[in-house]
């Protein structure tokens, strides 16, 4: 199986170091932060084999630039493909906030 390499933007970089030092410091929660980092860097990781598991994003501009969008609880990591180098390029990761009815 081809493996891709992943790239992380610099946005990208610090949006994973923003998100380990909110849960870290403001919720006091440095194990959950490391926790969390780590499942983000893990679930990221799995693109090596499976880059194309996730759809491209769904609005017009983002589908036209081939932007994915996989989401790791309640995060979104939004990242682009390039074929020809096999790169994975992870563009930002994004805390969401979940989508509740009523």
């Amino acid at each position: 199986m081809k493996q891709w390499f992943i790239d992380y933007s610099a946005l990208a970089k610090a949006d994973i170091q923003l998100i380990g030092r909110y849960l870290a410091e403001e919720l006091q929660t440095p194990r959950a932060a490391r926790a969390q980092v780590s499942r983000i860097v893990g679930e990221i990781s799995e693109l090596q084999t499976l880059p194309k598991k996730f759809p491209t994003y769904d609005t017009d501009a983002c589908g036209k630039l081939g932007l994915r969008r996989m989401n790791i609880d309640r995060f979104a990591v939004f990242y682009l493909l390039d074929d020809a180098a096999s790169t994975v390029t992870i563009i930002r990761v994004l805390f969401v906030e979940p989508f509740s009815e009523g």
